[in-house]
């Protein structure tokens, strides 16, 4: 071979050589936009309205690639239009790249099982109560501790110890899966808001309710023969960690199954005795816009852990005039005694709604939500709550259900029990007025949709 064709076969080699790198980074680029924009499942796990003007949860969940790395599959749980959100990644090892996917159906739920190795796969479906996400062990893993990478925007993750001897006492109850759970809250807002322009005659909502997003009840690892464990959750700023015992994964008969579950309850999972005493919970500030507001109602979930009940309930709204450990509660709103509410539930639970209120809220100021029922049984109707910090909760022991339907309208003579870290499911739903014509029309609306003009 002479030494001019040596060259001319070089140079087209080279040249196909790189045409095919150049084929390969394109392919490879393209991939990776596929994969990093792909969403294998996207529906709402709520759907409390579905008009364009109203701003409410609708708690969405997207199960794809949430992190933004084409190995990292994962999903996401989003509320009020993404407002605020968590993104879960997929991997309990920083160097596992997981297979493919797998579309599921379980008990007529739609959902998707990928595998991570030959130890670890995962299962995500949704529940009529909620999500559920699996991790299924074949084999006895390295370790008993699953740290999965997280990101969140605008929540607040509320710890849900053990019942203190007091708490017990005082008549209240928290299931086995919530002890050790977390309740997810929106980092800043809560209750409903009407917005109404009188000049355009165009109204909005913002739902917010009691501001819970979500909750992370306690996992529960089970093995093939039926065998359960409770396991320890933790969140912190960047993982998810579920610690399985050691004894479960020592002794089970694999596979064993972990569950943490998403709940998604806008109610507290824990219950506070509603009888005998005239009960308050706050102090909660309304918003700097709020000046002139009416009071439409008050909201607050309810459930007996006995018999179904059979018992009458008074609302009243307080403003803190001292706010300290012992608040100088006076009333502001009061419904009339006619306009009591009857609850006869059951464990099941349910929203229970004053109406008729008089008077406006006050922008910026720390409002009390203040009951009575008619019964001095501790065992009988239970408000919802989540262990909150910064919140605190005060019932009296000066004022009992013997004065029911009557609210005093200062309680401040009253000696006040303060128990700080209580969230009760409770909030207020008002309407606020507008003269300002188009422009503050518009920009609802581009706010409720997601957009600003």
């Amino acid at each position: 071979m002479n030494k001019e064709l040596f060259f001319r076969l070089l140079f087209w080699l080279l040249i196909a050589i790189l045409f095919l790198l150049l084929i390969g980074v394109a392919l490879d680029i393209a991939n990776a936009q596929i994969v990093t924009s792909e969403a294998w499942l996207d529906f709402n796990l709520t759907n409390e309205a579905a008009k364009a003007q109203i701003k409410a949860r609708n708690l969405r969940l997207e199960i794809g690639d949430t992190l933004g790395d084409r190995n990292l599959p994962g999903f996401k749980l989003s509320a009020w239009n993404e407002e605020c959100y968590l993104r879960l990644g997929l991997r309990t090892k920083p160097t596992a790249t997981l297979g493919a996917k797998q579309l599921i159906m379980v008990d007529g739920q739609p959902g998707i099982r990928i595998r991570q190795d030959d130890t670890v796969s995962y299962e995500i479906y949704r529940r009529p109560d909620g999500l559920e996400w699996a991790i299924i062990l074949s084999a006895k893993p390295t370790t008993n501790r699953f740290a999965i990478p997280i990101q969140t925007e605008g929540l607040d993750f509320h710890y849900q110890p053990p019942l203190t001897a007091e708490e017990i006492a005082e008549g209240c109850v928290r299931p086995d899966s919530v002890v050790g759970s977390y309740a997810v809250y929106h980092s800043t807002k809560r209750w409903n808001r009407r917005n109404v322009n009188l000049a355009t005659k165009d109204t909005t909502y913002e739902f917010y309710g009691t501001g819970k997003a979500f909750h992370i009840f306690r996992p529960i690892a089970h093995d093939a023969l039926g065998m359960r464990e409770w396991c320890d959750l933790e969140i912190t700023k960047d993982s998810l960690i579920v610690t399985v015992p050691l004894a479960m994964l020592n002794f089970g008969k694999y596979p064993i199954t972990i569950d943490p579950t998403f709940g998604q309850t806008s109610a507290g999972g824990s219950g506070d005795n509603m009888g005998n005493y005239l009960r308050g919970d706050g102090p909660y500030t309304s918003g700097s816009d709020a000046g002139g507001a009416t009071v439409d109602s008050i909201m607050w979930y309810c459930f007996s852990v006995t018999s179904p009940q059979d018992n009458n309930l008074i609302a009243g709204i307080y403003t803190d005039e001292s706010p300290d450990i012992n608040p100088n509660l006076r009333v502001s709103y009061q419904a009339s005694s006619g306009d009591a509410v009857n609850f006869s539930g059951d464990e099941a639970g349910t929203w229970i709604k004053h109406i008729n209120f008089t008077g406006t809220l006050s922008a910026s100021t720390a409002y009390h939500f203040v009951w009575l029922t008619d019964t001095n049984a501790s065992t009988a109707i239970k408000i919802a709550y989540d262990t909150y910090s910064g919140i605190e909760r005060n019932s009296t022991s000066g004022y009992t259900w013997s004065s029911y339907p009557t609210l005093p309208s200062d309680a401040s003579g009253y000696t006040w029990v303060s128990i700080p870290s209580r969230r009760a499911s409770a909030y207020c739903a008002y309407t606020v007025s507008s003269g300002g014509g188009a422009v503050v029309s518009r920009r609802r609306r581009a706010i409720i949709l997601g957009g600003d003009d």
